[in-house]
């Protein structure tokens, strides 16, 4: 069970992500130990999974796109685990709403929309919604 605790220590690494336990520790007012235990405790428990590196990607010559995949209900298992072996699909979300999934895809500018017809080539894609990020304006 997650406590007001684990919440403070869940928010300082999502805040700032290099803050060492020693830092976080001292501005939480608890002991390193609590934090080295509860982080362990959290990733165990799946609550923090890893942790990831922000990129700027366009500066490097990539698109990136979030790809809202419609899928055909018997397919869907299918088509989530054809999806999630692309190298360049960084993130899939199952998700409800607009669409029944969603793939993050980073990829060179001049393959991105090959990439993308790759994705709407697997059997049970009945259509995809490729937004491109232009601008991170809050990460």
């Amino acid at each position: 069970m997650v406590d007001e605790l684990d919440i403070k220590i869940i928010t300082a690494m999502e805040n700032d992500p290099d803050a060492s336990i020693e830092q976080m520790a001292k501005s939480i007012g608890v002991s390193k130990g609590t934090i080295r235990n509860r982080i362990i405790k959290l990733k165990e428990e799946q609550i923090v999974i890893g942790s990831s590196l922000k990129v700027k990607w366009r500066a490097l010559g990539m698109d990136e796109v979030y790809l809202g995949l419609d899928i055909m209900p018997e397919l869907y298992l299918r088509v989530l685990d054809s999806v999630k072996e692309y190298d360049f699909v960084k993130k899939l979300f199952s998700t409800s709403g607009d669409h029944s999934a969603i793939a993050y895809v980073v990829a060179e500018s001049s393959k991105i929309r090959d990439n993308i017809a790759q994705i709407e080539g697997i059997q049970g894609v009945v259509k995809t919604y490729p937004a491109f990020v232009t601008n991170i304006i809050k990460w």
